[in-house]
């Protein structure tokens, strides 16, 4: 080969490297351009719910599907939060997990509701799809609550509580609550994801791969500013192969309504 043979050869090659390395970044902000004009539809759907403008709400829904979605319940949304959107492997779909406060008139009182929902891309277009829902949370939790007890196996995890009462706290003051636990497994076990409503409660959890049979705590901050009185909430904490429900109670007042003790006059 001569040496203008070879420098042709290598400038292509060279070419060609270089349109593969450009090429990865494109595809990541390809998703993340996608996964923002996703975030943009459900906020913009949830909007109109709030606002009680349900014929706009449809526009944002799968023509296919608007039927179903005219016959779906119609509560009081007070408002909403995406907590997390995902892209499926098609890049096409994908599952949004939002949090409802939905107000519920026969107790007065607003309570948050986790929902997990599909959407669907047609021409370059997100649009809700009510017909193909994914799994809720509840029966990811059946599932692998199921899946153990057919296979006979016993849990992995040992947690020392499965509720906290952080008692009586000044509203405004924030709160941190550990939840302590053992693996009884004899390979790692990896904490994948702890469900929160995020307007008041953050997972701070520090270690979430666990050695075998080693120890490790899940940590949960609350912003009691957004609390008022009695409160009760659940989290959900999820392992590769199970599921644990854990509670956090107590009692939130204004400082005006406290004694010098911190218990309530």
């Amino acid at each position: 080969m001569t040496t203008t043979r070879r420098k042709a050869v290598l400038f292509k090659l060279i070419l060609a490297a270089m349109a593969l390395c450009s090429a990865i970044p494109v595809t990541r902000a390809s998703d993340a351009s996608s996964l923002a004009a996703l975030r943009e539809r459900v906020s913009g759907f949830y909007s109109r719910i709030r606002a009680n403008q349900w014929a706009h709400a449809e526009e944002f829904v799968l023509e296919e599907s608007r039927e179903r979605f005219r016959s779906q319940p119609r509560g009081t949304i007070t408002s909403f939060e995406i907590v997390e959107t995902t892209l499926e492997p098609d890049g096409n779909s994908a599952i949004v997990e939002v949090t409802f406060r939905v107000l519920i008139p026969s107790i007065v009182k607003q309570v948050d509701i986790p929902n997990r929902n599909r959407w669907r891309q047609r021409d370059g277009t997100w649009y809700y799809d009510p017909d193909n829902p994914p799994p809720q949370l509840a029966d990811k939790f059946q599932e692998k609550l199921w899946s153990r007890l057919e296979k006979k196996l016993p849990s992995n995890v040992k947690f020392e509580k499965e509720e906290a009462d952080v008692g009586v706290v000044p509203k405004g003051q924030k709160v941190t609550v550990k939840f302590p636990f053992t693996s009884l497994s004899a390979e790692a076990l990896r904490i994948e994801k702890v469900y929160v409503p995020e307007d008041f409660m953050k997972d701070v959890t520090l270690v979430r791969d666990i050695k075998p049979r080693g120890k490790g705590e899940i940590i949960i901050e609350i912003d009691t500013s957004q609390l008022y009185k009695e409160f009760g909430q659940t989290i959900v904490v999820e392992f590769p192969e199970e599921m644990t429900r854990l509670t956090i109670k107590g009692q939130v007042y204004k400082a005006s309504e406290l004694a010098p003790q911190g218990k309530k006059n």
